[in-house]
C-alpha cells in the first residue's frame, strides 16, 4: 500500500487484525480521560504520552524500519507520517471506496 505525505510517497506494510485491535485499544487510551455523552465530546482531554505510543506503534507497523525510512524527515514531518498512517489503519478503505 502507498499512502502520500507532503508529495512524497511512502510504501508502507498492511496491518493485520490483532495489530489493528492493538492499536485502536493504544489510540482510545489517548482520550480516555474526555468526557463524551450523547455522541457529543464535552471536554476534550489527550493524553499525548498514549497519543504518541499509539503512533509510533502504528510506524513500526508500517515500516519495516521506521528510522531508516524516515531518516531525511524533522519531527513534525514525521509526525505528519504517523498521524497519516495511524488514520489509515483506524479508518480502512472498505472495498465499496470508503471507510464506511
Amino acid at each position: 500500500m502507498t499512502i502520500t505525505v507532503q508529495e512524497k510517497e511512502y510504501k508502507i506494510k498492511e496491518i493485520n487484525w490483532k495489530q489493528s485491535r492493538h492499536l485502536h485499544h493504544l489510540h482510545t487510551q489517548a482520550y480516555f480521560a474526555s468526557s463524551i455523552s450523547d455522541g457529543k465530546v464535552d471536554d476534550l482531554k489527550i493524553d499525548f504520552d498514549k497519543f504518541y505510543e499509539a503512533m509510533e506503534y502504528a510506524l513500526n507497523v508500517a515500516f519495516e524500519n521506521p528510522e531508516e525510512s524516515l531518516k531525511d524527515l524533522n519531527h513534525a514531518q514525521i509526525d505528519e507520517v504517523g498521524q497519516r498512517v495511524m488514520t489509515l489503519y483506524l479508518n480502512p478503505v472498505k472495498k465499496n471506496g470508503n471507510s464506511d
